[in-house]
Parts: structure tokens; sequence; C-alpha cells
């Protein structure tokens, strides 16, 4: 050969050449390439390319041996619909606000496991002055009433307790509105007691039109969720029970002693749940009516400077087709810096006897029915009061329960804490579906001190598999084989 030297390509280049040319090459045998070989070329170009890379990298690292370049990252922060921010209150055995507490302070655990506290921040709300002549800002508190779920009985306690108090702690530094769920008797922010008080008289419940408490068979909204969705068996008997003494059919209250045959049990089971399904349209339709008027109104009150909140006079409501809007509203009024506080107006119930004691089976039936149904009455007041719970937790406010009159309702509602907290952390894009997590929020190194932080929440974003949980929701259980009621004693 007359070329001064020889390379020779790598095992699959020979096969690949070979293969070209219809033949294969040994790899014991390497085919040699002659300089001027189009592959030759190729191959020292790479190399020359490899060794000026090399050269110019060593070059760069001679004055500062030791030194290592890596790339350059930036790190940007996280998306804000990506941030989830906790609203605490800290408070000491006498129920006060604690401030002065830092991020090594708190711990916060979602679903059992340690998570990252991203930022932290303190809000510190200054009393007002007592000088008359001081320039401050006034302070904006917006009652909010639930007409829609309220009965009469509850809007004259609410009112009459808003009345007495700020007859008494109006004050010159805070300007008061009210306003309601359906909208009507509203008043614009003001101090003047002579408009506060005939607008607080004028609020009543309203038309009674689509009211379920009359109706054949008279079903709360609890009740008709336990037949409708959980199809639970002893609330479908309750119900069933009640369709048959309403329509006055044999072996209601009205005619005990027939027993009904077969086609009357499915008859008033049929009753009873179109009941169930006309109760649950009327609820979810007064709760769109009041979350729709807490948004409107948190759109007013954000246009307001600090400090700022709203009292939510309710008797509450359940929660079951809307837990994610409310949870988007308490992040939306933690994000406005907008505190809620609750009040609970509903009745207490007082504790019957329910002793079936000497009494025989027919006798200790309608007895049993009577103790179901007041356990479910007890059930749906725990259940609607959760949701005021949470308005309040969620955004540093205070709950108060229905065992406080509304004339001691207001003075422990309608104040701001002096401190509450705000902790933020951040969700992994991968998790924005919608999701429900459990919160929990400990204080360290401090005992005796007690924290008030939301329990839940649901992550950002649109949930997965939609239709499989609605579906899931609505199955069908196994059909229940009904019998009648046995008969009475004689």
């Amino acid at each position: 050969m007359d070329a001064k030297f020889v390379l020779h390509s790598q095992p699959f280049c020979r096969f690949r050449a070979g293969r070209q040319r219809g033949e294969l090459i040994s790899r014991a045998h390497p085919r040699p390439l002659t300089p001027n070989h189009p592959r030759a070329r190729r191959i020292l170009a790479s190399a020359l390319a490899c060794l000026a890379t090399t050269i110019s990298v060593s070059a760069a690292t001679l004055g500062h041996p030791g030194k290592t370049y890596r790339r350059r990252t930036v790190n940007r922060p996280p998306p804000a619909e990506l941030a989830i921010r906790i609203p605490v209150v800290v408070r000491d055995p006498q129920g006060r606000a604690v401030a002065g507490l830092r991020r090594p302070d708190f711990r916060l655990l979602v679903d059992g496991r340690l998570e990252r506290i991203s930022d932290f921040a303190e809000n510190i709300v200054l009393p007002p002055p007592r000088a008359a002549h001081a320039l401050t800002t006034p302070r904006y508190i917006a009652l909010y009433f639930d007409d829609v779920h309220m009965d009469s009985t509850e809007i004259i306690r609410a009112t009459d307790g808003a009345d007495g108090y700020f007859a008494k702690h109006l004050g010159r530094w805070n300007l008061v509105g009210i306003f309601t769920a359906s909208g009507q008797n509203t008043l614009a922010f003001t101090r003047a007691d002579a408009k506060i008080h005939p607008t607080l008289l004028a609020l009543h419940a309203p038309s009674p039109v689509g009211r379920t408490k009359n109706s054949c068979p008279p079903m709360t909204d609890f009740e008709a969720y336990l037949v409708r969705d959980l199809r639970q068996p002893m609330a479908r008997e309750v119900a069933i029970e009640q369709t048959l003494s309403c329509m006055r059919l044999p072996g209601g209250a009205a005619d005990p002693a027939r027993r009904p045959s077969l086609a009357v049990l499915r008859q008033a089971a049929s009753r009873a749940d179109a009941q169930a399904s006309r109760v649950l349209a009327i609820e979810e339709r007064h709760t769109a009516e009041f979350l729709d008027g807490l948004d409107r109104l948190m759109d007013k009150v954000a246009a307001l400077p600090d400090p700022r909140r709203i009292v939510v006079i309710s008797p509450g409501f359940l929660t079951a087709a809307s837990a994610e809007r409310v949870d988007a509203i308490v992040q939306r009024a933690v994000r406005l810096n907008i505190t809620l506080s609750t009040i609970d107006v509903s009745p207490q119930l007082s504790q019957p006897s329910f002793s079936t004691v000497g009494l025989s089976r027919a006798q200790a039936h309608p007895v049993e029915l009577a103790a179901a149904r007041y356990q479910m009455q007890v059930d749906r007041a725990a259940m609607a009061a959760n949701v005021l719970m949470e308005l309040a937790a969620g955004t540093a406010g205070t709950f108060v329960p229905n065992t406080y009159d509304p004339e001691y309702a207001f003075p422990m509602a309608v104040p701001l804490p002096r401190s509450h907290y705000i902790l933020t952390f951040y969700i992994p894009p991968y998790l924005a579906h919608g999701s429900f997590h459990r919160l929990q929020v400990e204080l360290l190194r401090h005992p005796g001190l007690s924290v008030q932080a939301e329990d839940s929440y649901f992550t950002p974003g649109q949930p997965r598999r939609v239709r499989s949980a609605l579906r899931r929701r609505h199955a069908p259980t196994p059909r229940r084989v009904l019998r009648p009621p046995p008969r009475p004693a004689a």
C-alpha cells in the first residue's frame, strides 16, 4: 500500500460497510481504511474537535486550579396557584391570641407526612386609637345573614342579638354593612345606628315556596341525603313509615292496626325517594345562593382597606356536593386577607327519652323509629355546623356554636384576633387535580398553648375520574326486601 498509516474502523462500522457491498467482514481481520476514505476523514474530524474542546477547557481552568464549573440553574418560584396558605391562630389558656412566634415553632403535617413550610408571615391587628382626633382607617364589619336557610325564629333571634350589640359597641371607628344571601334588605357600610336598626328589623325569611317541612313525608336535607345517596336502611324505613302516616295508608299512624300490602309499601318507597330528590334539589339551590352571595360580598370587602371582616350568621347547611367550592372560598378569603367569623343560630336539641323496657315488639317499633329520627337530627346538626367551623378556622376567624345565645355570640365573633400566622407550602404540579388531603398544624416548645387551624384542604385543579366518582356515588345498592311492620298487640 502507498499509504504511510492505516486506520481501522469500529466493529459496527465494519459490519455496515460489508453489508453495503454485499459481504460480511470478519472481526478478527478488519478492513484497513486509507486516509482518502470518507469514513477516515470523519473520524479524524471528530478526534480534532474533541482535542480542541479539551484544550480550551484546560486553558480556562489554568488560572483557577481546583475550581469546578457547573451548569447554572435558575431557581424560579412556584406558581401562585400551587400555593396552599394555612392561617393559624395560637391562643393561651385564657383564649387570647399569642403573638411573636416564629417559623421553627410550627410543624406542618399533610396526610401524616412532614411538609416543609416555604413561607411564613405574621398578621398583627392594632387596637383602635383611644384619642377621638387620631387619624386611622375605619374598621369594616359586614354582617352576612343566611336567610335562605334560616326560618323566622332564627332570624328574629339573630337580628335581636346584632341590634343589641351594635347599639352599645358601634363606636366611631366601626362601619357596619348588612347583607343577605337572598339579596333583599341590604345596607351599605355605615356608622349610623338610625339606619342599622330598621334594616335589622326588616329582615325576614323568604317566601315559603319550595319549603319541605310541611310536605309529605316531612324530610330534612340530611334525611334525604341518607335516603337517596347513601341508601341507609334505617333512614329509608323511617321515611316509608312517615309516608304511610301522612298519606293515610294502611299501616301508618292513622290506621296502625291494618297490615300494609307489598304494593302499598312500594308506593310509599317510591314517594319517599321522589321527596328525597326534591329536598336535595332545593337544598343545593339554597346552598348555591348562599355561596354566590358570599363570593359577591368578598368582592366588595376586598376593595376596602384593612382591617375588615365578615360575620356569617347561619344555621349551617350540608356540603356533600359543594365541599370543593367551600374550600375555594376559604383559600380566596386568605389571599384577600379577609377574616370570616361564623355564628351558629340553629336551635338546640333537647334530649328525649326513648325507653322500650317492658314493651312488646309491636309497641317498641314506633319508639325505635322516633329514636332513629332524633339521632339523624343530631347528626345533621353536627354536619351543618362543620361548614361554619371550616369557614372560621380556615380564615383565622371565630366560630360561635349554638350553645351561646346570639346576645353573647356577637361580642365573641365581631372582634378580630390580635395576631395570627400564615403558613404557606407548595404542592407539586402533578398533584393539582382537586384531591382531598388531611392537614395538621402542631406547635413545638410551647406547652399550654392551643392551635386553631383548618384540618383538611383540596388541591387546586379539576378532580380526576369525575364520572367514575359520580357513578360510585349514585350506584344502586342491592334492593332491600320491604316487609310490613309487626301487628300491634291486641
